[in-house]
């Protein structure tokens, strides 16, 4: 059985590929790009679809998801540019989204490997990094700047690892890092912005607060 599924795959891809090649030489299709260009993105998904049939039919296997999805990501990443110039510049944001998917996929298959959502976060706040920057949103706007974003990102994800594994893996200790960054981010994102003047005084109240309101609680 779990040689039928990857050997089903790996047709149906073949298949796939062929058939639009085919229908590309014969003029019936037209890609913007080149030809070859879309027979590595195939490949490459292909070989992406191989590695998560190995997971599928084995799930006992979680590392098939890290080749699996980057590949995935991959193909895209060629793909898009032969089928549309303005999907083209989102290319990197698929691979990143496919590298952040695998470890998302191997910490929800195995609660134990809690460290996979830091690379899991890390590369989702790239991916976020890279769209907002090809949608239009540049270091100059006036609202935010996109290393705050990435900033903020790695701090949830660092909260993340403080919340979501069970106790016993004792991962408290990322709240501080978590925390850290995040003012980081904040300074970062609106310093030079309409709101930077009001950032800093905003950290000082809500740590100030923050500490007042525990020292209250544990007293009470």
């Amino acid at each position: 059985m779990k040689n039928t599924i990857w050997r089903i795959f790996l047709g149906v891809g073949m298949l796939f590929l062929g058939v639009v090649a085919l229908l590309q030489a014969l003029n019936v299709i037209s890609f913007r790009g080149d030809l070859w260009a879309f027979f590595f993105g195939g490949l490459f998904l292909l070989g992406g679809l191989v590695f998560l049939a190995v997971l599928v039919s084995d799930r006992k296997q979680w590392w098939a998801a890290i080749p699996g999805f980057t590949l995935l990501g991959l193909g895209f990443l060629i793909g898009v540019g032969t089928i549309s110039e303005d999907w083209a510049e989102f290319g990197a944001v698929f691979l990143f989204l496919g590298i952040s998917l695998s470890f998302w996929v191997i910490y929800f298959l195995n609660r134990n490997f809690w460290w996979a959502l830091i690379p899991a976060g890390i590369t989702l706040s790239l991916a976020a990094l890279i769209g907002l920057d090809v949608a239009g949103l540049s270091e100059e706007s006036n609202f935010i700047n996109l290393g705050g974003v990435f900033l903020f990102g790695v701090a949830a994800t660092f909260g993340l690892v403080a919340i979501l594994p069970a106790k016993e893996h004792k991962t408290k200790w990322a709240w501080i890092p978590a925390g850290i960054i995040f003012a980081v981010s904040l300074i970062a994102g609106f310093a030079e912005t309409t709101y930077g003047n009001y950032v800093f005084p905003i950290i000082l109240v809500l740590a100030g607060a923050y500490l007042v309101i525990r020292a209250l609680v544990k007293k009470g």
